[in-house]
């Protein structure tokens, strides 16, 4: 579904101030669609195992490619899997070239309007940024389980996603 929403919204120049650039359109089509865009048909966001699979299997792949140009999608996906087979999990590939500290966690956040840097007073009152980063993730927790999900997922380094939310 973030694939198709994201796509559209481009097409009809209503993600053109929240794209800003091609790297976050692409992950708003994948990983970052999930975490953040909601699905009316859910009453809220819906980022599920297959999601975490599919998207994170997808943006490693295509890291690769990117990686090795002349590398053909056949010959990315068997590298891939290869790397799978031996044991990497997908989170651990995936945090190589997308870090869950310096993009994951701030992308979720701005794109669910809860990202609050640097802490303004009137928004956050005296929080050091320890307090303010627990404060975001208990409203992610609240906001958003299945998103909260995907960032625990990734911390744990897991190769399917867990359920840390409930």
């Amino acid at each position: 579904m973030a694939i198709t929403l994201a796509t559209d919204l481009k097409r009809y120049g209503n993600l053109s101030s929240a794209a800003g650039d091609r790297t976050h359109l692409e992950r708003l089509a994948g990983w970052l669609g999930e975490a953040t865009l909601i699905n009316p048909g859910d009453n809220g966001i819906s980022f599920g195992a297959d999601d975490f699979i599919a998207d994170l299997d997808a943006a490693n792949i295509a890291h690769i490619m990117r990686n090795n140009p002349n590398l053909s999608l056949a010959d990315a996906t068997n590298l891939y899997f290869s790397k799978v087979d031996s044991g990497r999990t997908r989170a651990e590939m995936f945090l190589e070239h997308t870090p869950l500290k310096e993009v994951v966690i701030p992308e979720i956040l701005k794109g669910l309007g809860l990202y609050h840097h640097p802490p303004t007073p009137s928004r956050v009152p005296s929080m050091s940024q320890e307090e303010l980063a627990d404060y975001q993730m208990s409203e992610l927790h609240r906001v958003a389980p299945d998103s909260y999900d995907f960032i625990g997922s990734l911390r744990e380094g897991l190769h399917e996603m867990g359920s840390f939310a409930r």
